[in-house]
């Protein structure tokens, strides 16, 4: 900038970064178009590129398409359904396998269903009552993302490349399925009052709240809010200066040592070793797990199958890409099937399509009971957690589902389509009644 450019190139300038501080990142970015400069950036989240002009999806070297955000969503055709279930995974099975279901997706506690026409509705409503005893408890019709439109263009009929078990498989007993009686009915993770201190700095500040076992839980905010350190403190890594906490029935400050086999944790950078190759890294984090050596090879042959990670066990590590990384990190995190996992911003900088896949495979996971806690950065990933614990300056400042966190903004969001947006944003920014406007599309 110091030149004070014409065109400006920003290659994935948000990877992460939290949302604050990516909320005034494009406020920046607007200023210089107030000027007139032009803005080229590059991500890998599509929730941001809902705030471009126009977007270009690119795959594999090639455009797949270009337009504006509505224009995009426009063209997808069909209808995004959101679906409500009592038995949300076995819909999601069945939804997959129907014909006239183009995709579908689990965002928090309900399903998205990409269907070809809205007439479809009542008859994939039927066959998924009468083929999978699955009643559906509401329905509605809901805007596609650009997520939905990219894997659309990645596969025109991905609903029908296959059933359900196209999709990740665990294979065996995967995370223990339990039945929710006697002790397995508590909480799988309590936290009451837990503080940490580093000297007199306040990390984490009386931090309240539970999980339910099987529970799919984020944990937002942005950067120095506690939410690595809480995460340390729950696996048995970092003691807690005060206030209390159980992980599966066991304190956090007292049995640590019982606790670490049953869980699994992978950290922001994925803890991997590059020199190793990705069956070399299963077998050390099998023995740094305890896993018996004779169960050793089939659980890591069942992990890489669940990953699709098989045929490249003898690939270096460092010659990953982040999305391979991405896959092997969850691969180790799960090998000793554990049944609480953590997952600490386990999707930064990582592509849609292996996103998407990723998602797929945390949803398995809990719908065989293992319980999910997750940090992320990205609001659209945040959409997809039962339940989110907001986190500020280390305190608890919201707890709700997604959509219970949104009806409790105060004021009003308003939508204004113009013909110069940039000049009414300058207006907009100016006038007290206006808490906050960004551009989108």
């Amino acid at each position: 900038l110091v030149h004070e450019p014409e065109i400006l190139f920003l290659d994935e300038p948000t990877t992460g970064v939290d949302p604050l501080s990516r909320r005034d990142f494009w406020e920046i970015v607007f200023d210089f178009l107030t000027e007139g400069t032009t803005v080229v950036v590059a991500t890998p989240y599509l929730d941001e590129a809902e705030r471009c002009s126009r977007v270009a999806l690119m795959h594999e070297g090639r455009f797949l398409e270009v337009d504006t955000p509505a224009g995009l969503k426009a063209g997808l055709g069909g209808h995004m359904a959101e679906v409500h279930a009592e038995d949300q995974a076995r819909a999601l099975v069945w939804l997959r396998r129907d014909p006239e279901v183009r995709d579908a997706q689990i965002f928090g506690r309900s399903v998205h269903a990409l269907l070809d026409d809205v007439s479809a509705y009542r008859r994939v409503e039927e066959r998924l009552l009468r083929g999978a005893d699955v009643e559906i408890e509401s329905a509605r019709c809901v805007e596609p993302s650009l997520e939905d439109v990219f894997i659309a263009n990645l596969d025109p009929d991905p609903g029908r490349a296959g059933d359900s078990e196209s999709g990740p498989r665990l294979g065996g007993d995967g995370g223990h399925r339990r039945e929710r009686g006697g002790d397995e009915a508590r909480p799988a993770i309590e936290v009451e009052g837990l503080t940490r201190r580093f000297g007199d700095f306040v990390a984490v500040d009386g931090l309240s709240f539970q999980v339910a076992r099987g529970e799919v839980f984020g944990f937002l905010g942005p950067n120095g809010s506690g939410k690595s350190t809480t995460i340390r403190m729950l696996t048995g890594i970092l003691p807690p200066s005060s206030g209390r906490a159980r992980i599966a029935g066991l304190d956090v400050g007292t049995e640590r040592r019982r606790i670490r086999p049953r869980v699994g944790y992978m950290s922001q950078r994925f803890s991997l070793y590059g020199d190793l190759t990705a069956g070399e890294n299963l077998e050390f984090f099998a023995g740094a797990y305890g896993v018996p050596r004779r169960e050793a090879d089939a659980r890591t042959a069942r992990v890489l199958e669940a990953v699709g990670l098989e045929g490249r066990e003898g690939v270096m590590t460092s010659a990953l890409s982040g999305g391979w990384k991405q896959r092997l990190a969850l691969a180790a995190a799960i090998l000793h099937e554990p049944e609480i996992l953590f997952l600490d911003e386990p999707t930064s900088g990582v592509d849609p399509v292996s996103r998407r896949q990723f998602w797929d495979l945390i949803f398995e996971l809990a719908g065989r009971g293992v319980t999910v806690l997750v940090t992320t950065h990205y609001m659209d990933e945040a959409e997809r957690c039962e339940r989110v614990a907001l986190l500020n300056a280390g305190r608890l400042v919201g707890l709700g589902s997604p959509e219970a966190l949104r009806r409790s903004v105060a004021g009003r969001m308003v939508e204004m389509e113009v013909d110069r947006p940039v000049a009414a944003l300058r207006v907009l920014h100016g006038l007290p009644e206006v808490r906050q406007a960004t551009l989108q599309g």
